[in-house]
Order: C-alpha cells, then sequence, then structure tokens
C-alpha cells in the first residue's frame, strides 16, 4: 500500500514531484470536469474567413491539460456541419495537440492520465454553406458534482446534479435534480425535475397571459403558468347566442389551446342561472347554456386546464 503526495504538499517545491497526470486529474477534480468537457474561454472572438474559422486568442482545458490557440486556423468543409475537436496525443511530445475539423461529434472519453491513447474532445459545432461560416455553437462546459452548495445559483442554461443546497436563490432555465432541492427562492424559466423540494421563500415560474373578447361580448382572460398549466376567467357581457354554437371573435391563441376539449363553467351575475363553454383544441368557443337575445347578460366564472 502506497501514498504517493504531489505538488501542494512541497513545502519549498522540490520535495514531491509535479506530474503532469497528477496535475491533469487535480484539475478535473477541482471543476467537476469529465473527459468528454470542456473548460473554454474565448479572450478574443474567433474569426470567420470563407471556408475557415481561425481561434485568435482561446484557452482550453480538455482531459485536465491546458492549452491555448494563438491564431490557429481550422479548415471547414462546405455546406455541412463542422465537429471542431482537439486531439491530445500524449506520445506527440512536441505538439501533443492538434485541432481536426469532423462530420459528427467523435469525442471519445479516453482516459489519458491513467492509461494511453488519444483523447478527442468536441468544443464547437460550426455550419457553413458554400462559400462561408453561417452559424457557431460552443459545446457547453458542463460539470458533473454529487451536491451544490452556495448562496446564490444563477445560470443561462440548466442545472443537473444529485442534490442543491442554497441559502438564497436559485435562477436558471430548467433544473434537473436526482435528489432534493433546498433554497429559499427559486426562479425557473423552464422546468423542474426532483425528488424532494424544499423552500423556504417562495417559487417565481414563468406567466403569459391573454385577453380575448368574442363576438358576442363575452371576455376571457388566459393566464398560463410554467408552460403546463393555463388558468381561465370569464367576464363581460354576453348578448345574441344558442346552445351549441360557435362564438364569432378571436379564437384563442395556439400557445393557450388545450390538448383536449376543456368546458369552463361560468354563471350570470346577480342571477342563479350557469352555463359552460367549451375550449376546442382548434381554439374555438363554443356556447352551452341558454339562448341569449340582444340584450346583454353580464357573466362570471373561472377554471384551469393543463395543457400537456
Amino acid at each position: 500500500m502506497t501514498i504517493k503526495n504531489f505538488t501542494f504538499f512541497s513545502p519549498n517545491g522540490t520535495e514531491f514531484p509535479v506530474g503532469s497526470n497528477n496535475d491533469g486529474k487535480l484539475y478535473m477534480m477541482l471543476t467537476g470536469m469529465g473527459y468528454r468537457t470542456i473548460r473554454r474561454k474565448d479572450w478574443k472572438s474567433p474569426l470567420n474567413t470563407a471556408l475557415n474559422v481561425q481561434y485568435v486568442n482561446t484557452s482550453i482545458v480538455a482531459g485536465g491539460r491546458y492549452f491555448e490557440l494563438l491564431n490557429e486556423t481550422v479548415a471547414l468543409k462546405g455546406n455541412a456541419v463542422n465537429y471542431i475537436h482537439a486531439n491530445i496525443d500524449l506520445t506527440q511530445t512536441a505538439n501533443p495537440v492538434s485541432l481536426s475539423a469532423e462530420t459528427s461529434n467523435n469525442s471519445n472519453g479516453v482516459d489519458i492520465n491513467n492509461g494511453s491513447g488519444v483523447l478527442k474532445v468536441c468544443f464547437d459545432v460550426v455550419t457553413t454553406s458554400g462559400t462561408g461560416v453561417t452559424s457557431i455553437k460552443p459545446i457547453l462546459q458542463a460539470s458533473t458534482l454529487d451536491s451544490i452548495s452556495a448562496n446564490d445559483l444563477s445560470l443561462k442554461d440548466s442545472i443537473n446534479a444529485n442534490n442543491l443546497s442554497l441559502k438564497g436563490s436559485i435562477n436558471a432555465n430548467n433544473l434537473s435534480l436526482k435528489g432534493s432541492i433546498n433554497a429559499n427562492d427559486l426562479s425557473l424559466k423552464g422546468s423542474i425535475n426532483a425528488n424532494d423540494i424544499s423552500l423556504r421563500g417562495t417559487i417565481d415560474v414563468p406567466t403569459q397571459m391573454l385577453t380575448i373578447q368574442t363576438g358576442n361580448g363575452m371576455q376571457l382572460q388566459f393566464t398560463k403558468k410554467n408552460d403546463d398549466l393555463v388558468i381561465v376567467r370569464l367576464f363581460g357581457s354576453v348578448s345574441t347566442t344558442k346552445a351549441g354554437i360557435k362564438m364569432s371573435g378571436p379564437w384563442v391563441d395556439k400557445e393557450f389551446r388545450p390538448a383536449v376539449v376543456q368546458s369552463i363553467v361560468g354563471h350570470f351575475a346577480g342571477h342563479e342561472t350557469s352555463f359552460h363553454i367549451d375550449i376546442d383544441t382548434n381554439g374555438s368557443i363554443t356556447w352551452w347554456g341558454p339562448d341569449i337575445g340582444k340584450t346583454p347578460i353580464a357573466t362570471r366564472g373561472n377554471g384551469s386546464y393543463f395543457i400537456k
């Protein structure tokens, strides 16, 4: 049995060895990296010239190995999706890193710090026309951690972890956890997927609103919560309609339409008589109530339905 000490155990920098494999593993552990993920920073934006992309000043960590791309040019295929890879071959001691444009993401996860082989990691997806670059999409920089503990957490993309505990707030597009969420406040533009959620404060989910007025005078106010739940409020006065008639005027916008026909119950203000309307999957609204003449009658009501 052996315990080997490296780098930071050295008081004077000479007592313990500094090894590239050991430092590579250290950097990966500190950042939650895997062999298929990268850390990448463009200090200057890449340049696109015809069917070429030039990395003017870009830093990359792949497989725990840090390198810089300084005016490095990669030739691209026209009318294609080009997957730009960093290839690390430690047997090529003079030039261990090369770049290649390939037709698919061929990241291979080779463990170069404990074994041998060539590590391939994709870091850009470049789409071209016949004459030049039309778009560049960097590969997401991912971390895999058992748990996260922080005061505040704000992400433009998604969170994926086993457990998440914060003293402050969470702000992200999507949140997926195998374990539990514990935070003071939670604000998301997308979805939550977790086993348990514990909050001391509030949950803030995205809200969309729509108000339409039918040709028969009734008004419907739609409030959509988190792309799942739609709450409907009925108001306004209705006239000139009969049971089973589709109400004229605008139909419900596509974003608020139900997956199956929904019936919303309402009543006439100041009366005991009730009615209901059907909201169809195509957005049409059908009146199911007593025949109404030209004299408007005030309506009230509310209901809700899921759209997924």
